[in-house]
């Protein structure tokens, strides 16, 4: 079994908040899935999903952010799928395997509910006040200030300028005219974010998805669209042309630019707004390390070092893009264009979504 069949084996099976905290055994289930070793936090742990993307931070907010000079703590990297960060977090929230995370909506929200993290000490985090408060994530299960994204990653439309005019909506993705050559992201990628899109935009809820799913399977049946799992099979399916419209991230479409490619990004009504936000694990022994690393990453000129390394805006509105920077700022109505989602119900839905996906677009 590859570690991302694993991992989503593994997050079908954890969407119970009542069923995570019986199972305690689900870790040594994952350890022997990811071959990650099953271990308690002994030293200032960052979680993270690894690569470029964990390196860059650690050298923003950690390396260039003086962090081991303030607090005395050098920081070690825990890499692993989200899946599999937030299943070992809730398998041992009292004895936690990672001091602060990177996550996502899905995970930010299955964490709060267990009660496995903890709110931001403001009296540390003097930067949570400068956040942009769309990229700031709404009090729930007792906390109020306990997630800030620390860039404003948006999924809309990325399109082929020499072969497609500017879309409007995701609706222009199902024109005949792009049959063959159109992409959709695997729903174990962002595909299950981009379904509750469309479907709000075409009258369905979080928990009605059915004119998500129909409109989907139709683009896959009809338009031959292509699924794709991974941000390197996106870029080269835009670098060869071989798609020419999908929903994509607006970092990601930046560095297509930069790299030549003649992409640009259409933010339509539905447009989607992630959030890349630090979460403190509630069993740290390392608190005041932990506010101290998530004030870092919500430092304007250390937000920076991320925008020039992967092209996402910063999310502290009191940063002023530089010149070379400026192209990457947010625009204005790419913030109205956003959908609201309720994490909660997609949570709850999970499992019955992906079925959905695998037998109606997928089958």
């Amino acid at each position: 079994m590859t570690l991302f069949a694993a991992s989503q084996k593994t997050l079908t099976k954890m969407l119970s908040r009542r069923q995570l905290l019986k199972q305690t055994a689900a870790l040594i289930a994952f350890s022997e899935m990811t071959g990650l070793p099953v271990h308690a936090e002994t030293t200032f742990t960052f979680g993270n999903i690894g690569g470029s993307w964990g390196d860059g931070m650690t050298k923003a907010f950690s390396d260039d952010g003086r962090f081991a000079q303030k607090t005395k703590q050098t920081v070690q990297q825990l890499n692993a799928p989200y899946p599999v960060l937030i299943s070992r977090l809730l398998a041992q929230p009292n004895n936690p395997p990672y001091t602060v995370a990177d996550l996502l909506d899905v995970e930010h929200y299955m964490a709060a509910d267990a009660g496995a993290i903890q709110d931001y000490d403001l009296g540390i985090v003097k930067n949570y006040k400068d956040i942009y408060p769309t990229a700031t994530q709404p009090a729930r299960n007792g906390l109020k200030n306990w997630c800030a994204s620390f860039t404003m990653p948006l999924v809309s439309l990325t399109y082929n300028t020499k072969h497609v005019p500017r879309p409007t909506k995701w609706e222009d993705m199902w024109s005949a005219k792009y049959k063959g050559r159109i992409a959709i992201p695997d729903f174990g990628w962002y595909g299950q974010t981009w379904l509750h899109a469309v479907n709000k935009q075409l009258g369905g809820t979080e928990t009605n998805i059915s004119p998500g799913i129909a409109a989907i399977a139709e683009l896959v049946r009809k338009n031959d669209a292509i699924v794709l799992k991974t941000t390197e099979q996106a870029i080269k399916a835009f670098q060869t042309e071989q798609v020419l419209i999908m929903p994509y991230w607006n970092g990601r479409a930046s560095l297509l630019q930069e790299a030549g490619v003649p992409v640009e990004m259409a933010y339509v009504p539905g447009t989607i707004q992630l959030h890349n936000g630090l979460v403190i694990a509630k069993g740290t022994p390392f608190r005041e390390a932990a506010n101290e690393f998530v004030n870092n990453a919500l430092t304007g000129e250390l937000q920076l070092h991320l925008t020039r390394m992967f092209k996402y805006p910063p999310s502290n509105k009191t940063v002023k893009l530089p010149p070379d920077l400026a192209k990457y700022a947010t625009p204005a109505n790419a913030l109205d264009a956003v959908v609201p989602l309720d994490w909660a119900k997609i949570n709850e839905q999970r499992v019955m979504a992906l079925d959905r996906w695998n037998k109606e677009v997928l089958g």
